[in-house]
């Protein structure tokens, strides 16, 4: 294991815990981790994210991990809050502690076990925090797999149901134990045959194998029936063994030969940095959609989302996020878009889901953040709050604005904020599936206290984006970001904004095949 004592490394933090208190009646406590990170101990405390809850389980072991940069030569705190959930959205605390990343890094095995407290006490459990060195890399691994043989699962009814699922964990080794670290869950495949085969998996190196093609992976088949996972049996290779040889056998906990992994495609491929791309000449241009719906609140209350006294939760996003995209754009014209109001300052009475903020259609852009959030300002008591919410008229708009820029270097990106569900999550699927074919990432920021169930759904970090047809996106579009997990430390709100625009970038590049001027792959 490296050491990671240097001026600065990306490192992945895991979390785990011991002797969790039971506060279940029937069952168990349903675990799951909150991280809260800050660099000074009078600063606030801003979300780092959430760890996926885990039924029934005292003793949690989490897939969920988390990067960050660490520095040594800084202060980078770490709150970690145990919940158990009791139902969707609502949390019971488990316990809470705090430790340094330099606490984490400089313990034995890169391993902190911290007591969790609650109310100053000790509840007898201990949270495991665990970080791994990240080795720097740009290249990706792309495979296309399937199993033969897999056997189903039988039910009580005599019929075999193959409902086969694909875990991939990378082997660490730390301290002389090895660690088994889930970087990948395929989806669920139906299978009626002897051959399963998986959706195509596009993975960076340095998440797979931490940028070593010889580390041990290990793949581990399951039959997912009713929610539970069934072990079927699982089979060791490195990316290099992938390479050489397209057949591994599949052994089950009795070390019997079960079926076989094979290997229909796989490429291992160095990707263009972001900054290659601005280099060559690409830029970036932002548009804004503005949500006026009135379960905003009448703008004329404190209470309201849209009360103009000091800067409210939408001029907040709107600086925090325009004021960096705009450093990208070379004319700082951005078009700006209300939906979900009626538009009284255009002669409007009926409700409009896609108006320009400055009143006129044909030329919708607006100069610089600044005069985004004065324009705002003026217009925004000739508007009265409607509704419903809908996105695919915003999104319809921005996608024809995006097609009449395909022959120029613009990568466009959409922000939207709203402070409440939408009710043409459909249309909105389509088109969103429709747009990861375009030069087009789209920026969700829920302001207010809504819970944005189903902005997570459209935000596809674990599966890609599917619309009810059946047909996927050829890449993730969409970051949603909760306002309110950044409200006490609010200039954090553009980094978890924008932290997978370059990434979304570089991907419809690759897409498109574009290479940056010079580009010469070296993988």
């Amino acid at each position: 294991m490296e050491s990671i004592q240097q001026i600065g490394a990306e490192v992945e933090l895991y979390i785990s815990a011991q002797h969790l208190k039971n506060l279940d009646l029937l069952s168990k406590s349903d675990p799951m981790c909150r991280i809260l990170i800050r660099t000074d101990t009078k600063s606030a405390w801003s979300k780092l994210g959430e760890t996926e809850v885990i039924k029934d389980n005292l003793n949690p072991v989490f897939k969920t991990n988390f990067k960050i940069f660490y520095q040594f030569e800084s202060h980078q705190y770490l709150r970690f809050e145990m919940l158990d959930e009791d139902s969707p959205g609502k949390y019971e605390s488990l316990g809470e502690c705090e430790a340094s990343v330099g606490q984490i890094a400089g313990s034995q095995g890169f391993k902190l076990e911290i007591p969790l407290l609650k109310g100053g006490t000790d509840t007898k459990s201990v949270l495991i925090a665990q970080v791994i060195p990240l080795k720097v890399s740009s290249w990706d691994v792309n495979l296309r797999l399937s199993a033969i043989n897999l056997p189903g699962h039988t039910t009580c009814l005599c019929m075999s149901e193959k409902r086969h699922q694909l875990e991939i964990q990378r082997i660490e080794n730390i301290g002389g134990t090895n660690r088994f670290l889930t970087q990948y869950v395929s989806e669920i495949t139906r299978s009626d045959t002897t051959t399963t085969g998986f959706i195509p998996i596009s993975i960076k190196g340095q998440k797979l194998c931490n940028s070593d093609k010889n580390k041990p992976l290990l793949f581990k088949f399951n039959n997912n029936i009713d929610g539970t996972s069934h072990v079927i049996g699982e089979t060791v290779a490195s990316v290099q063994q992938l390479q050489d040889v397209n057949c591994h056998d599949i052994k089950d906990r009795h070390h019997r030969v079960l079926g076989q992994l094979m290997i229909n495609h796989i490429q291992v491929k160095e990707k263009p940095t972001f900054i290659q791309y601005l280099q060559s000449g690409w830029g970036i241009n932002l548009s804004i959609a503005i949500d006026y719906t009135g379960s905003n609140g009448n703008p004329s209350w404190p209470s309201s989302l849209h009360y103009l006294g000091d800067q409210n939760q939408y001029e907040m996003a709107i600086t925090q996020v325009g004021s960096i995209l705009e450093c990208y754009d070379t004319d700082r014209m951005f078009p700006v878009f209300g939906f979900g109001g009626i538009p009284k300052f255009m002669g409007q009475n009926l409700v409009n889901h896609c108006f320009p903020l400055n009143g006129i259609y044909e030329n919708p852009f607006v100069f610089s953040t600044a005069g985004i959030l004065q324009l705002y300002r003026q217009n925004l008591p000739g508007i009265e709050l409607s509704g419903p919410t809908y996105f695919s008229h915003i999104l319809n708009q921005i996608t024809a604005i995006v097609k009449s820029r395909e022959n120029e270097q613009i990568y466009n990106v959409l922000l939207i904020l709203t402070d409440g569900e939408i009710h043409d999550m459909q249309q909105t699927k389509q088109i969103l599936v429709e747009a990861s074919k375009t030069p087009l990432s789209v920026i969700i920021i829920g302001v207010g206290n809504e819970n944005f169930t189903m902005m997570r759904e459209l935000d596809a970090d674990e599966r890609i984006l599917q619309d009810n047809f059946g047909q996927r996106a050829v890449r993730d579009i969409v970051q949603f970001v909760r306002f309110r997990d950044h409200a006490k430390n609010y200039p954090g709100l553009a980094s978890e904004v924008l932290k997978e625009l370059p990434e979304q970038f570089v991907n419809y590049m690759l897409y498109k095949n574009i290479m940056p001027n010079g580009f010469i792959p070296s993988v």
